[in-house]
């Protein structure tokens, strides 16, 4: 079994369901926040037209969001219905915007710029709450961070525009991390067919410095490992077809199974885990003799080779086995081995947005409203992993409680934010 990984967002979560505060301590300091900090956005519109503050539409928009509203018609009947409310915090001098209002003032908005200003919110808190925790054992390092990238297509948001091409669906290449637990960048691609290009630009603007990067095969380009290295990161990253010869050599190289038993240069890590109704083994290994690979010298940073043997026992005895071959900067196999695994945390929270914010079916055509739209829903999911601990059930079911009783939850979930008064709480004790 996997040892329980000392993360950020972990001990963020410990802090929150020991001292995490309830509604009675509630105030809107940190609603009043995260308005304040969206204020710098830059405002593109005609001051003559104007009349609704970007500030206000964003909160209406996070706030639906986070209580199971995710179209934008949703979105403005969640408004209206809670205006009173909305009202202790925001100015609404022109009551209510419409959706079409609320989807046009988020295709204004830059899209890096809205996702920065998200991240560092929810950054800072994680932070935060995590150094709370770490006070306790100071001298327990966090594991190193394992940042993750993959595409994500909204098929959805594919179709006609009237008058005009076809329109293509909205591509993101995502980089998750395992220490925070969120999405710490993105890159929005015009079809999945540039996702290659789109790494160099994903990694322009992340700080890998002391993290592991991973990837999928296709993503593994000299250029892009060499821009890890360059940004004093590591890598763990897949290796199949789209180099050949290198993928044909390192197989053969892994077939040969006395190295498996015997070799001074290769080290050697084992999982066994019961998943659902089955039984995965996974061996991994990681040799540092690759003096042999041809070209070594271009992929910069190489220090080993790995590969992965996965094999699963269904309930009726039928057993299946795969191979996973890897380059890798770092020569430390349990590291590896948790790279290697975690990469599947980005298809994870994927498959969050989809399953619990519905964006595989958001049919927005405007394109940057549908980016801004899906940062906004990246915050949202971000905010309930935090204060998920509170809860003790899925995102899905706190989102639908949200709708239930929602001026009595949402309290629960901003005073868990609320980094001041749970430190106060927690040097209560």
């Amino acid at each position: 079994m996997q040892k329980k990984v000392n993360t950020k967002l972990g001990n963020a979560q410990e802090i929150i369901k020991q001292y995490g505060l309830t509604g009675s301590d509630f105030n809107n300091d940190e609603i009043i926040r995260f308005r304040n900090q969206v204020t710098v956005l830059k405002d593109t519109r005609h001051h003559s037209y104007v009349r609704h503050k970007i500030s206000d539409v964003l909160v209406i928009v996070v706030l639906a969001l986070l209580a199971d509203a995710d179209e934008w018609t949703k979105i403005e009947d969640f408004a209206r219905k809670k205006e009173k409310w909305l009202r202790e915090f925001l100015d609404l001098e022109h009551g209510i915007p419409s959706h079409d209002t609320i989807q046009f003032v988020l295709s204004i908005l830059d899209p890096h710029q809205l996702s920065q200003i998200c991240l560092k919110f929810l950054m800072d808190k994680i932070e935060a709450l995590s150094e709370m925790k770490r006070r306790e054992n100071p001298f327990k390092k966090p594991d190193t961070d394992i940042v993750s990238i993959d595409g994500k297509t909204s098929r959805g948001s594919a179709g006609n525009i009237t008058g005009q091409e076809e329109c293509r669906p909205l591509h993101t290449l995502n980089a998750v991390s395992s220490s925070y637990g969120i999405c710490i960048g993105e890159v929005f691609v015009p079809d999945k067919t540039n996702e290659i290009g789109a790494v160099e630009d994903l990694l322009e603007i992340l700080d890998v410095e002391g993290a592991v990067v991973t990837w999928d095969a296709l993503n593994t380009q000299k250029k892009n490992i060499e821009n890890v290295i360059d940004k004093k990161g590591d890598y763990v990253v897949a290796l199949k077809g789209n180099h050949p010869n290198l993928h044909e050599e390192i197989r053969d190289y892994f077939n040969d199974e006395v190295l498996w038993l015997n070799n001074p240069l290769a080290s050697f890590h084992k999982t066994v885990d019961k998943e659902r109704s089955s039984i995965v083994t996974r061996e991994y290994i990681l040799s540092k003799e690759i003096d042999w690979i041809y070209d070594k010298k271009s992929w910069k940073g190489l220090g080993a080779i790995g590969c992965v043997r996965r094999s699963v026992i269904q309930m009726n005895g039928e057993t299946t086995f795969e191979k996973q071959y890897y380059l890798s900067s770092i020569t430390d196999v349990d590291l590896f081995a948790r790279s290697a695994r975690q990469h599947w945390s980005v298809e994870s929270f994927h498959w969050q947005l989809d399953v619990i914010f519905r964006d595989d079916l958001n049919n927005t055509r405007e394109k940057k409203s549908a980016k801004n739209l899906q940062i906004m829903k990246k915050t949202a999911l971000a905010i309930l992993k935090i204060v998920q601990p509170l809860y003790n059930k899925s995102m899905k079911r706190i989102r639908y409680s949200l709708s239930l009783d929602f001026e009595n939850e949402i309290e629960n979930i901003f005073s868990a934010l609320d980094i001041e008064k749970v430190k106060s709480q927690l040097e209560g004790k």
